[in-house]
């Protein structure tokens, strides 16, 4: 649903381009702060990190590579209408097929949390999306820079958009 969003989808490319992220663990850090749990610590978040690996390398990664190969020009360059026209319809099939695996993926995620959380209003769920993310780019080793935290502003400003929170002001408390 906050796929869609406002700049949602550049900011999860960019950071899973430029910062190698995994975007559904992202997302599930968002979607667990938006549902009232409290921030994740190092540990749940590398549990959860854990739970997911496998089934990323083994599914979400070679789907998406082939993907995006479909989509490049090169592999049907010089090819018969008919052959460019199927690599098309096989591309299709292989991003249904992607975010067929990207679901399984964040229901393996939710299945590593323990219990819901109690965080009671909007702009403190904020505040826990961005400490969530913030944790996960630090397991990760990743030092955040000015791209990092524009995009990180970005998600939380559209996930969080009824919060009255401020996300430049979130994203600075997280990402120093």
């Amino acid at each position: 649903k906050v796929y869609g969003e406002k700049g949602m989808s550049e900011a999860l490319i960019a950071l899973q381009d430029g910062f190698s992220a995994d975007v559904n663990i992202l997302l599930f850090c968002l979607w667990a702060a938006s549902a009232g749990h409290k921030p994740f610590a190092s540990a749940q978040l590398e549990k959860a990190k854990n739970a997911v690996s496998r089934w990323q390398n083994a599914v979400s990664v070679p789907l998406r590579e082939i993907r995006r190969l479909l989509k490049s020009p090169e592999p049907v360059t010089g090819s018969s209408e008919a052959v460019q026209q199927l690599a098309l319809t096989i591309r299709e099939t292989v991003k249904a097929a992607e975010l067929a695996g990207e679901h399984a993926a964040q229901n393996i995620l939710a299945a590593t949390l323990e219990r819901r959380g109690d965080v009671p209003n909007r702009e403190q769920r904020a505040d826990s999306g961005a400490a969530n993310l913030a944790t996960y780019f630090q397991l990760v080793g990743v030092t955040p820079d000015d791209a990092l935290r524009s995009a990180a502003e970005t998600l939380i400003g559209a996930v969080f958009k009824d919060s009255s929170g401020d996300p430049p002001a979130i994203i600075e408390r997280h990402f120093p």
